[in-house]
């Protein structure tokens, strides 16, 4: 029982950060600030990583695609990205 009591608490920490990078992603983005709406989409596709079928990391992929495409950067040249496809 203590180790599922950690587990949700650690989920929960979790959701609070990516609830955090999504609010300051979205801010940054409603203000012009393309490139830091992509740190913010990346750190939660780096806090998801393991789990891709995530719908909040697919949204953090698909939101640095467009940002990238807004910035008018090559497909897929945000170094988080990178990152991930090299891990994977």
């Amino acid at each position: 029982s203590q180790a599922e009591y950690y587990l949700r608490r650690a989920k929960e920490e979790l959701d609070k950060e990516i609830e955090g990078f999504t609010a300051q992603a979205q801010r940054d983005e409603n203000s012009l600030k393309y490139k830091s709406a992509i740190i913010s989409y990346c750190s939660i596709a780096r806090l998801l990583y393991t789990v891709p079928d995530d719908p909040r990391h697919k949204n953090a992929v698909t939101q640095i695609k467009d940002l990238e495409s807004k910035l008018g950067l090559e497909p897929g040249e945000t170094d988080c990205l990178k990152k991930q496809r090299a891990s994977q």
